[in-house]
């Protein structure tokens, strides 16, 4: 295997956007360490293997080198309204395997192509790496792209009515504007609760992590987002945090609920798990410190081993 040149088209030509670092570059980087052949694909060069992450605008350039193609699919195939929604239909019968990041999506890819395998994103080391700092108050963290902070809907209320009980404040980490130009820091200012706004870096992100005390990752209930990966979720349980999620199926296959994060759908549900975690520091730290042992199960150490296993099915052509 380690004599195969093996490539990633990424998401982005931007190794500091998370997907494209957590899916491809800390892979590749990874399988460098290991001894392969392994890197970042220009859209011309021959290889063995060449792995189209997220799109597959180029896959007939990737065919034609007589590569292995694999498609690396995270969620919007099951996402009519995404931009890569319809070339991905198109291109994924043409592709020679396909990898899905999370076990909903598998399930549907499988319908779709004879050869599925799940592989969640890899952890970023950096999210283990955090250090707990000493703060002020109760803070609770978010982070997300574009227009996820829609996915507040879900536990408004429930943080509305968990305000008159208990003083603490929501740090939303995201980009300025949503994908229609519109302010996500005016969203932040409507909130019916303490809350405040975070232009998205990794700088920024490490830090609310490292004044945070707990985490929230909402999600709507529908069939794109239960085939969304559980890496958002992973990333705060990396940093030593207690997560409440929503109950979709990627959380629920990494989740121990009451034990390393909490799972929560209806809104009594949301505002139980919260009041709890808000009422019980002790249970913060505990559900804290097994949250960042479950996280390392999904390290890019372990991640990357996951895709030479897959690269050995697979194989060259």
């Amino acid at each position: 295997m380690s004599e195969l040149k093996i490539r990633w088209r990424l998401h982005r030509d931007d190794e500091k956007e998370p997907t494209t670092r957590q899916r491809g570059v800390n892979v590749y980087r990874q399988l460098q360490q290991l001894g392969f052949d392994a890197d970042k694909w220009d859209g011309r060069e021959a290889a063995d293997i060449i792995v189209l992450q997220y799109s597959m605008r180029l896959l007939d350039e990737a065919l034609a080198t007589g590569a292995t193609v694999v498609a690396d699919i995270n969620d919007q195939v099951f996402a009519k309204h995404h931009a890569y929604h319809q070339e991905t239909m198109a291109g994924l019968a043409r592709v020679h395997a396909v990898v899905a990041g999370s076990p909903r999506l598998g399930q549907n890819l499988q319908r779709l192509h004879p050869t599925v395998r799940v592989i969640e994103e890899a952890v970023d080391g950096r999210y283990l790496a955090v250090e707990r700092k000493k703060h002020q108050g109760l803070n609770v963290v978010w982070m997300g792209m574009h227009d996820n902070i829609m996915y507040f809907r879900e536990i408004d209320p429930a943080l509305e009515e968990l305000a008159k009980k208990h003083d603490f404040t929501v740090h939303f980490v995201c980009p300025p504007n949503d994908g229609f130009g519109k302010s996500n820091a005016d969203k932040v200012k409507t909130k019916p609760y303490p809350a405040q706004f975070h232009a998205w870096t990794m700088d920024d992100l490490l830090e609310q992590m490292a004044v945070a005390d707990l985490a929230v990752v909402p999600l709507f209930q529908q069939e794109w987002t239960w085939c969304k990966c559980a890496n958002k979720m992973l990333s705060f349980m990396a940093a030593g945090l207690p997560v409440v999620a929503s109950r979709v199926p990627s959380y629920v296959a990494v989740a121990e609920p009451g034990t390393d994060s909490f799972l929560a759908y209806s809104p009594e549900e949301w505002y139980a798990a919260l009041d709890q975690l808000f009422s019980d520091s002790g249970l913060r730290s505990r559900i804290g410190k097994r949250a960042r042992l479950k996280a390392r199960q999904y390290s890019i150490e372990r991640i990357a081993d996951q895709w030479v296993d897959y690269f050995r099915q697979v194989g060259p052509k």
